[in-house]
Order: C-alpha cells, then sequence, then structure tokens
C-alpha cells in the first residue's frame, strides 16, 4: 500500500509539473498597462458623464439636446464601469484585491 501510495505521488507531482509546463506565462509589464488603461478609460467616461449632465441641465425640454445627454451619460457610464471592471480585474490578478 505504500508502495502504490508513493507511485500516486509521483504521478501527480509528474502531472502538476505539466500542468505548470503548459501554463502560459504572465507578461509582468501588462498589468500596468491595463490599469493605465482603466484609469484613461475612467477619465474619458467622467467627462462624457460631466459633459452629459450638462446637456441635461441646459436643453431644457428640448428632446433632441435630452437624448444627447442621454446618450452622454449612458456611454460616460459604461466607460467608467469598463475602467473600474479593468481595475479590479488585473488587481486581482496580480493578488492585491
Amino acid at each position: 500500500a505504500d508502495r502504490a501510495a508513493q507511485l500516486d505521488d509521483k504521478a501527480v507531482e509528474a502531472m502538476l509539473m505539466q500542468l505548470r509546463a503548459e501554463e502560459p506565462a504572465h507578461e509582468e509589464s501588462l498589468w500596468k498597462f491595463s490599469l493605465a488603461f482603466s484609469g484613461f478609460s475612467a477619465v474619458i467616461g467622467s467627462i462624457l458623464l460631466v459633459w452629459g449632465a450638462a446637456a441635461l441641465m441646459r436643453t431644457g425640454s428640448s428632446a433632441a439636446g435630452m437624448i444627447g445627454g442621454a446618450i452622454l451619460l449612458a456611454f460616460g457610464g459604461l466607460f467608467v464601469g469598463i475602467g473600474a471592471w479593468l481595475a479590479a480585474r488585473s488587481l486581482k490578478e496580480r493578488g492585491v484585491l
């Protein structure tokens, strides 16, 4: 029984080594680019949110202004959301979160 356990341990160790060799290598600088892009996306989204809110306040009851403001708000929220998601995913992959 002890010999079978040793054989199983060696087989498992060999299998883990093979899996480690097949694992894709992480690019060390990629997480920095990902964080920079997520920050850029969040800044652009914030600017769109401000423009959308300003468009809604300035246009009053104009249909074109309300639609344009709503579209800016929607895209701004989307960009901020993408930036936050990408930052969280990058930091979680690094083990920070």
